[in-house]
């Protein structure tokens, strides 16, 4: 399947877990970056495997629980604030952008 949104792997085998759907280890490839990646990006195909080991699609009631998916490591609150300083285009829209609509402030940056 080709992937049209990020997915956590790690994540996603989880909730695909939850949902009762058994998979073996999951993986994509991609023309861009090698395999054994934690991340599958928009236009990977993504695959488990079967008993053997081969590559094999996901069952088919994996499609909704990756339709419902939104990886947890993407609504932080530095990617917000790096979405809004990446969308801003004036120093108007940066601080329209950081304060918000409602005068709400973006979270600060997390130390490293």
């Amino acid at each position: 399947m080709i992937l049209t949104k990020t997915v956590d792997l790690g994540q996603l085998k989880t909730e695909l877990a939850a949902a009762g759907i058994t998979t073996n280890a999951l993986s994509t490839t991609s023309v861009t970056k090698p395999p054994a990646r934690t991340l599958g990006i928009p236009g990977d195909t993504l695959y488990t495997y079967d008993a053997a080991g081969a590559p094999c699609e996901l069952p088919k009631g994996a499609l909704v629980v990756l339709a419902a998916h939104v990886p947890i490591m993407l609504t932080t609150p530095d990617n917000e604030l790096d979405t809004a300083i990446k969308a801003s285009s004036t120093l108007t829209e940066l601080k329209d952008a950081l304060l918000g609509s409602g005068g709400g402030r973006v979270k600060a940056r997390t130390k490293v």
